[in-house]
């Protein structure tokens, strides 16, 4: 790895590992816009409870949802993207989500009075050519709201990360459910993505600690 990829890796997004700060996210979103707190509180909500890419979720429509809903989970086929970030149809997988109840009330309330062909998350500009929210606009509101409570390295590709992160700490430490779930080749890449190596690095070194002592006064 070149001093490029490492500072890439640096900045990657990271996982949000404490439920608290997953809730205050959450409501901050929905305090700091009149017009789009809901939207924004409702994906944020749904990545992190389904797993989903963001750029799969901005494209859902009320229908989607309803008929989602009906059955009790979604089933999408995941955009899987290359090194040059551009979209691989032969690699599309559909995977299942299971709506949680407390989801779903949220997303009965959130498409009540909608029609079947709006965008779940609607674009913040009239004029734009894409109706919905872009995956660049909700990652700035969410960085904005994780730098509000002291979090640093989280955007919207987080919000799949803390699933992941999440699923790992319940199902025991076990990799390769989360690869399952995600689809990924490897636990190999499972662990890179959800960023498990460093996370476990920065809890070793705190032990250091014990080796500073103070200044005597």
């Amino acid at each position: 790895m070149n001093q490029k990829q490492v500072n890439a890796r640096k900045r990657a997004p990271y996982p949000i590992m404490n439920s608290e700060d997953v809730l205050d996210i959450a409501d901050y979103l929905e305090a700091n816009s009149v017009r789009f707190g809901r939207r924004n509180k409702m994906i944020f909500i749904l990545g992190c409870t389904t797993g989903y890419r963001t750029g799969d979720l901005v494209e859902l429509k009320v229908r989607d949802v309803r008929m989602a809903l009906e059955v009790g989970y979604f089933r999408i086929y995941e955009n899987k993207v290359n090194k040059n970030g551009q979209e691989n149809v032969k690699k599309k997988k559909p995977r299942e989500a299971t709506i949680l109840p407390e989801v779903s009330e949220l997303l009965k309330q959130y498409i009540e009075g909608k029609e079947d062909y709006e965008y779940m998350f609607s674009s913040n500009k009239i004029n734009s050519t894409k109706k919905h929210i872009t995956v660049d606009c909700i990652s700035k509101e969410i960085k904005k709201a994780a730098k509000y409570f002291g979090l640093e390295n989280i955007t919207a590709h987080s919000m799949r990360k803390t699933f992941g992160w999440d699923q790992y700490v319940a199902s025991n430490y076990n990799i390769e459910y989360v690869r399952d779930l995600f689809n990924h080749e490897s636990s190999e890449y499972t662990r890179w993505y959800i960023m498990i190596n460093e996370i476990e690095a920065r809890k070793y070194k705190r032990s250091l600690s014990k080796f500073v002592s103070k200044f005597r006064s």
